[in-house]
């Protein structure tokens, strides 16, 4: 039976690797959300570092929520969109009137890139969270990255519907022809 070998590259190389792609989709403003752990928190310094460098016009770095647990997790995201201020101001109308108010919280129409760094678990959890808060009178879709480190081969049915409309980068090969 041959050996067989595996080698990670450094996480700050598919953070590289997922700025480039994300630049590639044509966003100009993506947000990031990141696990609280030391890994995805290089990722998403060096994805903001490496998005930075690229734009010396731009004066804000990518949005970037960090969270802990998944209640910091929704509070993030939804703080990033401000789908909290519209719901602020839901509240404020129906404060103000007597009336039953049928609203939809509509999130911030800037953003169009979402970039993950959380493990699969995490990811599952997220992607639903995201799609919730974006608001259904957006006349595009804002497309969610995430790396390899989202996916895991055992994920289930149940679990791959909950990462539907996700990008996934792939690791960087390195073959003995490159």
């Amino acid at each position: 039976q041959a050996s067989r070998y595996f080698f990670a590259l450094a996480p700050e190389d598919e953070a590289l690797q997922l700025v480039a792609k994300v630049k590639a989709s044509g966003a100009v403003n993506p947000i990031l959300v990141a696990d609280d752990n030391s890994t995805t928190r290089r990722m998403a310094d060096t994805f903001i570092q490496a998005w930075m460098s690229d734009q010396p016009d731009q004066s804000t770095a990518p949005g970037l929520a960090v969270f802990t647990n998944s209640k910091s997790m929704r509070e993030g995201v939804t703080g990033l969109l401000d789908v909290a201020q519209s719901n602020q101001r839901i509240k404020q109308i129906e404060n103000l009137i007597s009336q039953q108010l049928h609203a939809v919280p509509r999130n911030r129409r800037d953003i169009d890139a979402i970039v993950l760094f959380a493990n699969p678990e995490q990811t599952e959890l997220l992607n639903p969270i995201i799609e919730s808060s974006l608001s259904p009178f957006n006349d595009k879709q804002v497309p969610v990255f995430a790396t390899s480190r989202s996916y895991s081969l055992e994920l289930n049915n149940n679990s791959l519907r909950d990462l539907r409309n996700l990008t996934f980068t792939d690791m960087p090969w390195m073959l003995p022809s490159h």
